[in-house]
């Protein structure tokens, strides 16, 4: 086997695109984040109260929960960061604020945001 030395140039390419990389995944990050906050804005400016039911906990690399709720006779599946489970569980209800003009957005009692 051959011991082959890593060249200035090839260090160089590869530094780069791995800043690359890290430079699209902090873009992404930052876009989800405003788009989320432009969410809850929206909410906030004119939502609605309903209780939801919790249909999965996922505590895996962040903490998040799906959740079924109805709206005008529309069932509505969503996923939402949650801060802490407060002792709920799968099966449990909880309460959800969710846009008037888009009930597909919300956030649930467990959430930061909810205040």
């Amino acid at each position: 086997m051959e011991n082959k030395k890593i060249s200035t140039k090839q260090y160089v390419q590869f530094i780069t695109v791995m800043a690359i990389m890290l430079g699209l995944l902090v873009t992404f990050v930052y876009y989800r984040t405003q788009e989320r906050k432009k969410d809850v804005e929206e909410i906030f400016n004119d939502y609605s109260v309903t209780k939801g039911i919790i249909t999965r906990i996922d505590l895996y690399k962040g903490k998040s929960i799906n959740v079924k709720y109805k709206v005008n006779g529309e069932i509505i599946d969503g996923v939402n960061d949650i801060k802490e489970l407060m002792g709920k569980n799968v099966g449990d209800s909880l309460l959800i604020k969710y846009s008037n003009k888009h009930p597909d957005k919300f956030i649930t009692e467990l959430s930061i945001k909810y205040k």
